[in-house]
């Protein structure tokens, strides 16, 4: 589970849990072939080749899951710890 934290000076601090099997779910979502449409329709002034959606889900298979699988071995990591001064500081935790 990965957890977001924001620390505030003075107040409680809020902490949001996240499941790995939103992480998944968004993965399947984001590679659809509906949401890759309208990806390939808003950025056909940007770039010069167009991206196929085998190439996108060859990311999936290939990087994305394995990645998520691989996150879940090192719990109690600190991905981001991020504190300016006088803004909140935000701690993103596996």
């Amino acid at each position: 589970m990965i957890k977001i934290s924001i620390l505030r000076e003075g107040k409680m601090p809020i902490t949001i849990p996240i499941p790995y099997f939103t992480l998944h779910l968004a993965n399947s979502i984001i590679t659809t072939r509906f949401v890759w449409s309208k990806i390939a329709k808003y950025s056909e002034g940007f770039s010069n080749e167009p991206i196929s959606r085998e190439s996108l889900i060859n990311i999936r298979v290939n990087l994305i899951r394995p990645m998520i699988r691989e996150l879940q071995n090192y719990r109690r990591m600190t991905l981001v710890d991020v504190a300016e001064k006088g803004e909140p500081r935000i701690v993103i935790k596996l």
